[in-house]
């Protein structure tokens, strides 16, 4: 969802200084700023009301209200506060530029709670309000809010508001990724409300039009769907596809080879980018050469018509750029322990387990004492499937870090990953004791109790992860598998329901619509 970034409070006195206004009524706005400095907030707070009490029709009181107002947001984080106070801004100053943006911020503190319709009613006042101001706002603002206004009719299931709000968003110049999202929301309003044909063009563009965007993969599962009303030529892009199953495996010889047919097949110019991005990874993680993969990235982005089209290649870049570099010292500084650490973390990252080995184990041989190193190089081990040497590796670190909750839950999942339930276990308990109030923890123990057949105790440490954090998504699509093991049909529909509302986007979300579908839920 579009979450625009908070003004800063203190805007809105920056301009006192050259209005012509009493010199109280200077020295109120002048004081509530410096207080507000100090961080004394509720203070600040009482001296902007000050101002509006003395000063109630003047120019600026929408301002001091709006301040006032964003500091009970910013500072005090005093959501019922602050949605009253924008309130008065809307309902005292409806003409003044500030009632279109606390109108806004009124939409921001509802999301936050999770009321979706009346916040994007909010949303939908703050449009009407920005086109009764005497300033216009800008194209992006106009923009953004319409997007948080259909984002949150999505929510609410509110599909005709959706439609007509992505449909005209659709309308405007939009980022590349953003427009990606909009046509695939759009495509799930159009379903949901019964036009199949339509739903399947908006399914069909983004598949097309946007290989490079998080919606592509959901896109692409709504295959079945688009081939009951479009013919669509899918080979390339189900090729492209599982090069992401390649990556996670990882099997990244595989992956150049998908990638190598789609370039020889494609004409989709998008498509082809997309590949050729996937293929420079591949190759780049494969062979080591990241000197190389930084020149053949650095290519590929200067040839795109938007270098905002693949977020990621840039993140790559910058990514290849510090190993390359990272190597070059560690060959310039050959006996500095802290250059073999911190090339081997970056192989690590990029996923180059024998390369990453190389560079911890010699960093150990340097400084054994190196705890942090210890448990770099427990990662590495489990990431090359060697796991009594990454078990004595996290033992090793665990001896002096006993609860630390990162090296506990990567052991765990280490030895999950290579179907070891039952070792795993006793990892993921200590990082619930250690942590008993991140839900985080009881999702890990969840997932390891669900793996080893344990579906009860599975049960129990997802409900608390949800009771810890209600929108913890992941927690939610567990438990709907894990409620489908016990038959609990009712308990899984609602869990499904819980996910797919927090995370609508998430590759998952197609599974769980299914899910539902064939529970007659949907």
């Amino acid at each position: 969802m579009h979450r625009p970034t908070a003004l800063c409070v203190r805007y809105a006195v920056a301009t006192i200084a050259i209005c012509s206004i009493p010199a109280l009524a200077q020295d109120h706005l002048r004081e509530a700023s410096a207080l507000e400095a100090a961080g004394k907030y509720q203070e600040a707070i009482e001296t902007y009301e000050a101002f509006l009490v003395e000063h109630p029709g003047h120019r600026l009181a929408a301002t001091a209200a709006f301040g006032a107002a964003n500091v009970r947001l910013l500072a005090l984080h005093d959501t019922t506060g602050a949605i009253d106070a924008f309130c008065r801004v809307v309902s005292t100053y409806p003409e003044n530029p500030c009632a279109s943006e606390a109108a806004r911020r009124k939409a921001e503190c509802l999301v936050a709670a999770a009321k979706w319709a009346l916040a994007a009613e909010a949303y939908g006042a703050a449009l009407e309000l920005a086109g009764r101001s005497t300033d216009t706002p800008s194209a992006q603002w106009v923009n953004e809010v319409s997007l948080a206004a259909a984002d949150c009719f999505y929510q609410a299931g509110d599909q005709s508001r959706v439609i007509a709000l992505y449909e005209n968003a659709l309308r405007s110049p939009l980022a590349p990724q953003a427009a990606a999202q909009v046509t695939f929301r759009l495509g799930d309003a159009y379903q949901a409300a019964g036009d199949s044909l339509r739903a399947a063009d908006c399914y069909v563009r983004v598949v097309r039009d946007y290989p490079f965007a998080p919606v592509f993969g959901p896109a692409v599962q709504q295959r079945a769907f688009v081939d009951r009303h479009r013919t669509f030529e899918w080979a390339d892009y189900l090729t492209y596809a599982r090069t992401a199953q390649d990556f996670a495996m990882p099997d990244y010889a595989r992956a150049i080879a998908r990638c190598d047919s789609v370039l020889a097949r494609s004409t989709s110019e998008p498509l082809r980018q997309c590949a050729s991005f996937r293929r420079i990874v591949a190759a780049t993680t494969l062979e080591g050469d990241f000197t190389r993969g930084r020149a053949e990235l650095d290519a590929l982005l200067a040839s795109l018509p938007d270098r905002r089209m693949m977020p990621n290649a840039q993140v790559q870049l910058d990514h290849f750029t510090m190993v390359a570099e990272a190597e070059a010292t560690a060959l310039r500084t050959p006996d500095d322990p802290a250059a073999h650490r911190a090339l081997g973390t970056l192989y690590l990252q990029a996923r180059s387990n024998v390369r990453a080995l190389a560079q911890l184990e010699r960093a150990r041989d340097l400084a054994p004492g190196d705890g942090q190193n210890r448990l770099l190089l427990g990662m590495a081990y489990a990431g090359a499937n060697r796991l009594d040497d990454a078990e004595r590796e996290f033992a090793a670190f665990l001896r002096e870090n006993p609860d630390d909750p990162n090296a506990l839950n990567q052991m765990g999942y280490a030895l999950l990953g290579q179907d070891e339930a039952e070792r795993a276990l006793p990892y993921f308990q200590r990082y619930v004791e250690a942590t008993p109030e991140d839900a985080n923890a009881h999702d890990s123990l969840g997932e390891g109790y669900l793996t080893a057949g344990q579906v009860e105790n599975a049960v129990r440490e997802y409900e608390r992860a949800v009771q810890i954090d209600p929108k913890f998504a992941n927690s939610y699509f567990m438990l709907a598998t894990a409620y489908e093991r016990l038959h609990e049909r009712g308990k899984m529909a609602s869990a499904y329901r819980r996910f797919i509302e927090l995370s609508p986007d998430d590759p998952r979300s197609p599974q769980a619509h299914q899910a539902l579908a064939a529970l007659g839920d949907e």
